[in-house]
C-alpha cells in the first residue's frame, strides 16, 4: 500500500552520500504557480502525458527546495 505524507511542513529528503534537501510540500499553491513557467506555455499540442509530468516536475522542482545540507549523519553514542 502506499501512503502519502500529507504534512503542511518542509521535511528532509535525504539523498545518497549524506546529502540533504530541504523541501516544502507540493501544495496546489505551487502547482498554479508554475504554470506560468516558459518550458510549460511551449509545450507542443501533440506532447504525451509523459513529457507534460515530466516538464511540470522540472518546473516545480526547484520552487520546492529550501535548504542542501552535505555531510555524514551524526550517529549517537551509545557508549558509557
Amino acid at each position: 500500500m502506499i501512503r502519502l505524507n500529507l504534512t503542511a511542513s518542509p521535511e528532509w529528503l535525504e539523498l545518497a552520500s549524506g546529502m540533504r534537501l530541504l523541501v516544502a510540500p507540493v501544495t496546489p499553491m505551487l502547482m498554479v504557480s508554475a504554470r506560468p513557467e516558459p518550458a510549460i506555455e511551449t509545450m507542443p499540442e501533440g506532447a504525451t502525458q509523459e513529457e507534460l509530468a515530466l516538464t511540470m516536475a522540472q518546473a516545480v522542482a526547484p520552487m520546492m527546495h529550501l535548504s542542501a545540507f552535505a555531510g555524514a549523519k551524526r550517529e549517537q553514542s551509545t557508549s558509557k
